[in-house]
């Protein structure tokens, strides 16, 4: 215990820290652990710091200082209002932690001191002893509770709308900044809500990986991915299972790796694709397909849930199949020029950009570098570069190419809601629901 008289160091720095009303609670745990070295034998700044542990969440550590403030008030009648705030911190450590049994054995000696609290405290252990007997197997409560979790919001599933590209400035959620490291034992855990087309989670991979680059540690980092739109989790999972074929393929140096990218690049960005890059597509679904149906592992850094398997399947299986009809080249052609005309202005950009830009308005397209093109697809080289040198007719020549030879993006379209719009469009004025697949396509 502190000595008597004149106040201790310990007694100073607990009296200054309680009076500070503004000082962050790591500055408390700090400050407590400064005053129990400065009087080791005084239970108080322990009990402190078990308290502080307890806001944290930290209940195995709060234990840790809580069992040793109690060994030092052995002197404190078993009565006091202390040693009973001692027990009732232990009982609910115990709680907390989900251990039971010693939640049960701290909450006898809490109700011999008799305190008033061990009523109310001994209900709660008996309620969770009831649950936790009632849940024989954890992994089978897990499936049954977060597998089935989109159910539970089964009106924005039935929203006939998905958006495979964003807008916005992807933005990474890592620090990249020089000589700021992360503790070797931190698991940094993000979660994206509504992932859309990933372009934050691929930002902050990136980022990640850079921090190794320059120097810095690196946490464990664990990623969560949430849609309700299973065709964006479908697109995800698409990119991804490329970029580890790029990496396997770079780890090789296998000639021609740099294509990869250009492909990725493509599938990810563009919504329409050359025939090289559908093709590589069409090689990259069945195996991916099949290990979903085998319920495979896909990725050694990934974990698909059951049901969102199920669902990221169906839409694979429609990306591998032909599209349909409304959604061949020429009639989505016109139909994104008209979305054009009507959208609202695009921020002006500079160089290269601008030049890509106008590229885009003119042919809807945008187009790797020209070794990538020469080599995947060398009837397109002369078109480009008449169209290029401002040609007349080259413009004309080169968007009816395009239009026979490169076709929609399947991973742009979600082919099972197509009912679900074909139903909004038949209420629609105007709408030639008598006419043709074409006329429909084309309006």
């Amino acid at each position: 215990m502190a000595s008597d008289g004149a106040e201790s160091p310990s007694t100073l720095a607990r009296t200054a820290l309680t009076r500070a009303d503004s000082i962050a609670i790591f500055a408390a745990e700090k400050a407590y652990k400064e005053a129990a070295k400065l009087a080791p034998d005084d239970p108080s700044p322990l009990s402190n710091i078990s308290a502080v542990l307890f806001e944290k969440g930290d209940y195995a550590a709060s234990l840790v200082y809580l069992k040793k403030a109690i060994t030092l008030s052995t002197s404190e009648p078993e009565d006091s209002s202390k040693k009973r705030r001692l027990l009732s911190r232990a009982v609910k450590c115990h709680i907390h932690a989900l251990n039971l049994q010693e939640a049960d054995s701290a909450l006898e000696a809490l109700e011999a001191s008799g305190s008033d609290e061990a009523v109310g405290l001994r209900d709660d252990v008996a309620q969770m002893q009831a649950l936790w007997a009632s849940v024989p197997d954890i992994k089978a409560q897990r499936k049954l509770v977060l597998d089935r979790l989109p159910r539970y919001t089964p009106d924005l599933l039935d929203e006939a709308e998905y958006y495979p590209a964003g807008h916005d400035q992807p933005e990474p959620l890592t620090d990249i900044t020089p000589g700021k490291d992360a503790p070797k034992e931190t698991d940094a855990r993000l979660m994206f809500c509504g992932s859309g087309d990933a372009r934050n989670v691929f930002t902050t991979m990136i980022s990640y990986w850079l921090l190794g680059q320059i120097g810095n540690s690196k946490p464990n980092v664990h990623i969560t991915m949430l849609d309700i739109k299973p065709a964006a989790l479908a697109r995800t999972l698409v990119i991804l299972d490329m970029a580890q074929h790029f990496a396997i393929m770079k780890f090789m140096k296998t000639p021609g790796h740099e294509h990869a990218l250009v492909n990725m690049s493509y599938l990810y960005s563009s919504p329409y694709l050359p025939p090289f890059v559908v093709e590589k597509l069409k090689l990259q679904l069945p195996p991916l397909i099949k290990a979903l149906e085998e319920d495979e592992a896909l990725l050694k850094f990934l974990y698909v849930p059951p049901d969102t398997r199920n669902r990221i399947l169906q839409v694979l299986r429609q990306w591998n199949a032909p599209l349909p009809l409304q959604f061949r080249s020429k009639w989505t052609r016109a139909g994104v020029r008209r979305n054009m005309e009507t959208s609202l202005p695009q921020r002006a950009q500079s160089g290269k950009l601008d030049t890509e830009a106008k590229t885009y308005k003119d042919l809807l397209a945008i187009f790797g570098p020209e070794d990538y093109i020469s080599r995947r697809e060398p009837a397109l080289s002369p078109l480009l570069a008449a169209y290029r040198k401002g040609e007349a007719g080259a413009r004309d020549k080169l968007e009816e190419y395009l239009a026979a030879t490169w076709t929609p993006n399947p991973t742009f379209v979600d082919v099972g809601w197509e009912g679900v719009r074909a139903a909004t469009f038949d209420s629609a004025p105007g709408y030639p629901r008598g006419g043709s697949e074409e006329e429909k396509a084309d309006w």
